[in-house]
């Protein structure tokens, strides 16, 4: 008996700790217990200078925490509580647990059960501490419920944000950041992802963005803001703004392989929200033309899997978003296609990498943006078709293409929407013409294209646009795509109608970059189509031309408010009288107004 413990204390190990009362006592722990961390076991292999003691100082793990961690796994379990098992973890942690997996699955339905994280400090407190642990890290990433109870709390950690986006890759893909090493529980998977803090500020930055869409995380404007601003290390929002969207960091990449092309139905991304289809087209490619919105859904009469490929010219890569949606969704992404044709030879293969700005933006994608419930539009990107040829008399369809689509979405970016959002619904215009004029110019054009789509209640995008593009300079004209696709959008019948008032406003300020007089007399031309035979609207429209707030507060680029030129009160009148007139005569009255309006 006296040889068996004689033994058993040979095989133990005695933990020793700093005492700050001078009372704690030691701990002796079995070699079971000890073999279960990585910590111990160094010792036991002979690597420190105390193995021949068996006897080890702990510094970094209170006595208090020790005498709930050194034990086995069910113990552990049974005695964490909400105000200790934070400080287990980290102790777990730096102890190096052998099998991480194992003792994390256990702890997560007591942490869950409990409620413990329904307390917004202990979240908070762990997700701070998942920046110093990368179990922790891993406890929080591998849990969904524990990942969406700490997830949104990411805006009160900007500073360790912030060295992330400092040394953040351009993007980075599904498989980006896994350590894929052996986790120790025998099960031959490697460690989480997550365990890179870059995989990991992603998915608390998902998280966020889903709280903040579902409207179960409250934060104000001025916390979005502050957190972007830090986050980048900015000096002020509409700097930070532009930061975030004039490079791809922290974006993150997901593949869709077309299973059916041709095919209007389109395959998804394995998280729902975003749908591609490839579609054959015989229409020749417009070079100058290789990223298209078009509205409503794709044409599918000019496009099957039937169709022979001898004559199709090009290949319509279309990806658009499909979750499901509400006035809080907001979304930003870019994608891309790698297409594969077998033949009797060679494949062909064609990738197709996104439609990038130009102008000093290389490598910077042209993008899609979504919120205040953007109209249903379908995003296209144009592929040139060459080879059509090699399927000169031959039925190979477009069934046999093989395709995948790469979407990248920007989390951050989305940040940034659902502080336009929140701007928009605030009515802080001023804000908003700040970021539209802080952001380089291909860029901010590119997004008000989808400003001009907006079809929330009680929101007018003209007004918002007015906001936005007050701060350009009209030495640079808008580029001719974005003319357009702003005028079809912000001058449609619906639009006009409903916020007749903030026309005015808004042709002052979008007729001042439009280049050409033929670019200003098709926009023109379309409001007198739209207010000629709407005597009631057109009144409107007329009385607000002389609203002294019709301006709304806005400078121009060239400082200062931007007045409304003189217009003759004899113009009004004879635009009144024109109702029993000619048409015509009547259609040059309203157009001289406009002229006089813009000028």
């Amino acid at each position: 008996m006296a040889a068996s413990s004689a033994s058993q204390q040979q095989q133990s190990i005695t933990v020793k700790f700093e005492a700050q009362d001078g009372t704690s006592g030691p701990l002796v722990i079995s070699r079971q217990v000890a073999q279960q961390f990585g910590f111990f076991n160094a010792m036991l292999r002979g690597e420190f200078s105390e193995s021949s003691e068996r006897s080890v100082v702990l510094r970094e793990v209170s006595r208090d925490v020790a005498a709930v961690v050194l034990r086995t796994p069910n113990d552990i379990v049974r005695d964490l509580t909400q105000e200790n098992f934070i400080a287990c973890l980290e102790a777990v942690d730096f102890l190096q647990y052998e099998k991480p997996r194992s003792i994390l699955k256990a702890i997560k339905p007591k942490v869950v059960r409990n409620r413990w994280l329904s307390d917004n400090d202990i979240a908070s407190a762990l997700l701070k501490a998942s920046f110093r642990r990368p179990l922790i890290r891993r406890f929080i990433s591998e849990h969904d419920e524990v990942l969406s109870a700490c997830g949104p709390f990411v805006l009160q950690s900007a500073g360790e944000v912030a060295a992330v986006w400092d040394n953040a890759p351009p993007s980075t893909s599904q498989d980006d950041g896994t350590d894929n090493i052996e986790d120790g529980d025998g099960d031959g998977k490697p460690t989480a992802a997550s365990s890179a803090p870059l995989e990991y500020v992603m998915s608390l930055l998902n998280r966020l963005l889903r709280s903040l869409e579902a409207g179960t995380y409250d934060v104000s404007l001025s916390s979005l803001k502050r957190f972007a601003t830090d986050a980048t290390r900015s000096g002020s929002f509409p700097e930070a703004a532009a930061d975030i969207f004039e490079c791809t960091k922290l974006s993150e990449e997901k593949a869709v392989e077309i299973t059916s092309p041709g095919e209007g139905k389109g395959d998804k991304t394995d998280d729902g929200r975003y749908v591609a289809v490839l579609h054959g087209s015989e229409r020749e490619c417009d070079a100058k033309l290789e990223f298209d919105i078009r509205s409503g859904p794709y044409d599918e009469e000019s496009s099957s899997e039937d169709m022979k490929l001898a004559g199709v010219r090009t290949f319509d890569i279309t990806a658009d978003y499909c979750g499901q949606a509400n006035e809080r969704t907001v979304f930003c992404y870019s994608f891309r296609a790698d297409i594969s044709i077998d033949t009797d030879k060679e494949p062909i293969k064609i990738e197709k990498k996104e439609f990038d700005f130009s102008q000093g933006l290389a490598n910077m994608p042209v993008f899609v943006i979504g919120l205040l419930w953007t109209q249903p539009i379908t995003n296209v990107l144009v592929i040139p078709f060459k080879d059509s040829e090699a399927f000169e008399g031959k039925d190979t369809t477009v069934a046999s293409v093989k395709a995948s689509v790469t979407i990248r979405h920007y989390p951050m970016r989305c940040l940034v929407l659902h502080c336009l959002r929140l701007m928009i619904r605030e009515g802080q215009w001023a804000d908003m013409q700040g970021v539209g004029a802080a952001i380089t110019r291909q860029v901010a054009e590119q997004m008000a294209v989808y400003l001009a789509r907006m079809t929330a209640d009680g929101v007018s995008p003209l007004r918002v646009l007015t906001s936005w593009m007050s701060g350009w300079g009209s030495e640079q004209h808008l580029d001719e795509w974005t003319r357009s696709e702003v005028s079809y959008a912000a001058l449609s019948t619906a639009v006009m109608e409903t916020h007749i008032r903030d026309l005015a406003p808004f042709i002052r300020v979008f007729g001042q970059l439009i280049a050409d007089k033929g670019g200003r007399d098709d926009s023109v031309d379309k409001i007198v189509l739209r207010l000629q035979d709407e005597p009631d609207t057109l009144r409107t429209f007329i009385e607000s031309m002389f609203d002294d707030g019709a301006s709304g507060g806005l400078s121009t680029a060239s400082g200062g408010s931007r007045k409304r030129g003189r217009i003759s009160i004899g113009v009004e009148c004879t635009v009144g009288r024109q109702e029993g007139g000619h048409q015509g005569s009547r259609f040059r009255a309203m157009k001289a107004l406009l002229v006089v309006l813009i000028d």
